[in-house]
C-alpha cells in the first residue's frame, strides 16, 4: 500500500537542489520538447456532467517515465511530467514524487518543479485558475484550495479525495536548497476519461553551449563539488512583453543557460589558475582579451558569498547575455568582487568582459 503521509523534505531530497544539475548534467540536458514526444496524448471523451470518480489505482511507473503533461495557463506552464524528482530529471521537467498516487487517483499526488523554471510563478495561482493534468487515464482538472509557505521538513496532509500538491523551493528566485517550500494544494473539479490513444507529434528544440576549447572539458574538473561555487539568486533584465517573458521563464531554458554559464566561469577559473593562456583566450569573444585576471596562477580560490545571476532577454524573448556576480571571493590572501559578462550568440556563450574590484 502506498504511503499516505508525505514529508516535504523527502519530496525534494536530491530533487530541488539546483547546485548539482547546474553542473553534473550540463552536457546531458533533458529538453521538454523531447519529453513531450513521449507524453500520453489520449483521445478524450467529451465533457459531460457526471459525478467525479477517482481514477483506478495504477502500478507505480518506473523512474524517468513520462507519466503525462501539466498545463497551467495562468502561469504559462505547459510541460511533460516525469516520474521521479532526481536532480537530472527535474533539470528538464516537473517531476511526480514517487510513492504518491498518480494525478486523479484517490489520495495526494505531488508534483515538484524547480522554482527557477516551471514553477517560478507558482505564488500567482488563484483558486479560479485551472490546473490540467493529462495522463494515460484521462484529463484531470484541479483548482487551488490553499497555498502557503511550508517548512522543508513538514509533513503534507493526505486526503481521501483526489488531491494535487504543487511544490517548489521558496523564495522563488533562489538557486539553492532553501529551508521553505511554496506549496499549492488543489482539488479535482472535473475529469475527462481517456478512450483511446493517438500518436504525438515529433518536436525539436535547440540548446545552449559554452564556447570553449574541447581540451578544457577533458583536462579540468568543472564539477561544483570540487570548485565550491555556491549558488545565489536569479534575476532578469527583461525587454520582452510579459507573456513572452513568462514563456521563457517557465521552461527548461533558464537552467540550461545557467548550466553553461557555470561551466564558463569554472573553466575561466581553472585555466587561469593553471596559467593556460591559450585555453583561457578560447572562452572569450573574438577580439576580446581576459584583461586583469585575479585568478592567474593563484593557489586558493574560495567563493565566500553566494554567486548571483542575471539573464538579459531582448524584445523577442531571446536570451542575449548572462551576468554572473561573485560579491566576495577569497584569492590566496585577499578578497575581490568579480563580475563576468557573458554574451550569447546563436545559443553559444562567450565571455565578453570581466570586472574585478578589490574589497
Amino acid at each position: 500500500m502506498r504511503q499516505r503521509l508525505w514529508g516535504a523534505g523527502l519530496i525534494v531530497v536530491g530533487g530541488l537542489l539546483l547546485l548539482s544539475p547546474l553542473l553534473l548534467h550540463a552536457y546531458d540536458m533533458v529538453t521538454q520538447n523531447a519529453l513531450l514526444v513521449e507524453a500520453p496524448h489520449p483521445a478524450l471523451v467529451k465533457s459531460r456532467h457526471v459525478d467525479l470518480k477517482p481514477a483506478a489505482l495504477e502500478p507505480e511507473p518506473p523512474l524517468g517515465t513520462v507519466i503525462g503533461t501539466i498545463d497551467i495557463p495562468a502561469i504559462h506552464v505547459n510541460a511533460a511530467v516525469v516520474q521521479g524528482t532526481t536532480d537530472s530529471l527535474l533539470l528538464g521537467a516537473p517531476g511526480h514524487f514517487m510513492g504518491s498516487v498518480l494525478p486523479g487517483e484517490s489520495g495526494l499526488s505531488v508534483i515538484a518543479a524547480h522554482n527557477a523554471t516551471y514553477f517560478h510563478f507558482l505564488n500567482r495561482l488563484t483558486p479560479k485558475d485551472p490546473i490540467i493534468v493529462t495522463t494515460q487515464q484521462g484529463q484531470f482538472i484541479f483548482k487551488e484550495t490553499s497555498q502557503a509557505i511550508w517548512p522543508a521538513n513538514a509533513n503534507l496532509p493526505d486526503s481521501s479525495a483526489p488531491t494535487l500538491a504543487l511544490e517548489a523551493c521558496y523564495p522563488l528566485n533562489a538557486l539553492y536548497l532553501t529551508s521553505q517550500r511554496d506549496i499549492v494544494f488543489a482539488q479535482l473539479v472535473k475529469e475527462r476519461p481517456a478512450r483511446a490513444f493517438v500518436s504525438p507529434k515529433t518536436l525539436t528544440t535547440g540548446s545552449y553551449s559554452a564556447h570553449m576549447d574541447s581540451v578544457i572539458a577533458q583536462q579540468y574538473n568543472l564539477h561544483l563539488a570540487d570548485n565550491n561555487l555556491p549558488q545565489g539568486t536569479l534575476t532578469y533584465h527583461n525587454h520582452a512583453a510579459p507573456h513572452v517573458f513568462r514563456q521563457f521563464v517557465t521552461s527548461e531554458k533558464p537552467l540550461e543557460l545557467l548550466s553553461q554559464a557555470v561551466h564558463m566561469i569554472l573553466a575561466y577559473q581553472d585555466t587561469s589558475q593553471h596559467g593556460q593562456e591559450h585555453l583561457l583566450q578560447s572562452l572569450f569573444l573574438p577580439g576580446q582579451s581576459p584583461g586583469l585576471n585575479p585568478f592567474w596562477k593563484m593557489t586558493l580560490v574560495q567563493y565566500i558569498d553566494r554567486v548571483n545571476y542575471q539573464i538579459t532577454l531582448n524584445a523577442q524573448g531571446v536570451a542575449t547575455a548572462v551576468t554572473v556576480n561573485a560579491p566576495n571571493v577569497l584569492v590566496d590572501t585577499h578578497h575581490v568582487a568579480i563580475t563576468w559578462r557573458i554574451t550569447i550568440i546563436q545559443h553559444e556563450l562567450y565571455l565578453d568582459k570581466v570586472t574585478v574590484q578589490n574589497l
